[in-house]
């Protein structure tokens, strides 16, 4: 079969409607694939962060153990309450290091997004200077000989003058004076 036989019969908006659906479907596929690949990624995730969190905890009993093991071997020379005395401070002076090094980290973390904020800063710049390329700037039109002219503006106070008519609106404002 040519083409010709194919499409001899129909017209260009049939064309065009096969085609679109032919792209849908294609889109369609494409969006059903990713999703499965996704899925399938996301699994392999979950169990591995399970197994990483179960890792954490026996690595966290087995901690404890370290931890009264120490104590048990240290209360061979001392009284077992010495020797556990002693693990709690090392441990309290561990955590005292911690929290000292981590509160650091923290005050060094700049959350704010400074390349992204430059960035766009950057594409505001580029579009304005892209608009005023491309709508040029037209004058204001003179006024025409029957237009109303524009009132003259307002002469501003100066401060000596503005200082006088508040003492003025307060002498009237107190009665019994």
């Amino acid at each position: 079969m040519t083409v010709e036989d194919r499409t001899g019969s129909r017209t260009i908006g049939q064309l065009v409607a096969d085609a679109s659906s032919d792209v849908q479907g294609l889109v369609r596929s494409e969006i059903a694939l990713a999703k499965a690949e996704v899925q399938q990624g996301v699994k392999t995730l979950g169990k591995g962060a399970g197994l990483l969190g179960a890792a954490g905890f026996v690595a966290l009993i087995a901690l404890i153990f370290l931890f009264h093991t120490m104590a048990q071997t240290i209360a061979i020379w001392l009284p077992q309450w010495a020797s556990y005395l002693i693990v709690t401070g090392f441990l309290f002076l561990v955590a005292a290091v911690l929290a000292l090094v981590g509160r650091s980290a923290l005050r060094s973390a700049k959350p704010v997004p400074e390349r992204a904020i430059a960035q766009a800063q950057e594409t505001i710049v580029q579009a304005q200077q892209t608009l005023s390329e491309i709508i040029p700037q037209v004058p204001a039109p003179a006024p025409g000989p029957g237009a109303a002219a524009k009132p003259a503006p307002l002469p501003t106070p100066t401060a000596a003058q503005s200082a006088a008519a508040q003492s003025a609106a307060g002498q009237r404002a107190t009665p019994g004076r």
